[in-house]
């Protein structure tokens, strides 16, 4: 008998009732077609899908799927407390991350914290969100403008900070997916200089003239820009499109 012709151990042949015979895509062995399982598993569902893998049915060849590929069904939420009373932790505290002096705790490179600016409540946090196709922001240093700076806008950085030299921001940049966007806080200022007015934000090439890289709309979360209180990008409020 040749080689082709050899059934194996695994296969039944019965003249009076011919059976089709399949090949297991996992052993490789040769059963009858009608005892095969179809391979099932979790894909994202909540029940198990087939994948189309055919096998024998054999422990060793069906898998028994992975529940850690289903999803998790998450209980709701308990129901809210009536008159709930929690720790007015803003007036216990004057900042989180503070000195013994009362000095805000800053970084080595002299990047400020603002989980709690001690007196400093009004925090305005600035966020911006545009597209810039093929867009590079290896260098990205930071301007604020009132008023489209492709206009007539004018800069009110140093306003704010008290100076109009622009910090380089591209290392606070992370880019996911074509999206680049800001993953940790940027403080722009401790405390503000001045009361101002801010509608743009600029990118330009350097810190003080250079070229304007890009620009887009700027808006104000929380309070605007005034004077005394700080001003911050929180995480992800930069965002650009450079896909």
């Amino acid at each position: 008998m040749s080689l082709y012709g050899w059934k194996g151990r695994h296969f039944e042949v019965d003249p009076g009732r011919p059976q089709a015979e399949g090949i297991c895509a996992r052993c490789g062995f040769r059963f009858n077609l009608e005892n095969m399982q179809w391979q099932y598993d979790y894909q994202g569902t909540q029940y198990p899908t087939n994948t189309r893998i055919l096998v024998c049915g054999r422990s060793s060849c069906l898998d028994v799927p992975n529940p850690q590929r289903a999803p998790m069904i998450l209980a709701p939420d308990p129901e809210p407390l009536f008159n709930a009373r929690p720790e007015p932790y803003e007036l216990d505290a004057t900042s989180w991350l503070a000195t013994q002096d009362g000095d805000i705790y800053a970084e080595i490179d002299g990047d400020l914290y603002l989980a709690n600016i001690g007196d400093n409540g009004a925090v305005a946090f600035l966020e911006t969100e545009f597209a810039v196709p093929s867009g590079d922001v290896s260098v990205m240093y930071l301007d604020i403008f009132d008023g489209d700076p492709l206009g007539d806008g004018t800069s009110v950085l140093a306003q704010i900070t008290g100076s109009a030299t622009r910090s380089d921001i591209a290392a606070d940049l992370t880019t996911t997916l074509g999206i680049a966007q800001n993953t940790a806080q940027i403080v722009v200022a401790a405390e503000s200089v001045a009361t101002v007015n801010t509608s743009y934000i600029g990118f330009y090439s350097a810190s003080t003239s250079g070229a304007l890289l890009m620009s887009g709309p700027l808006n104000v979360r929380g309070h605007t820009v005034t004077t005394g209180n700080p001003v911050a990008f929180d995480a992800l409020g930069i965002q650009i499109d450079i896909s």
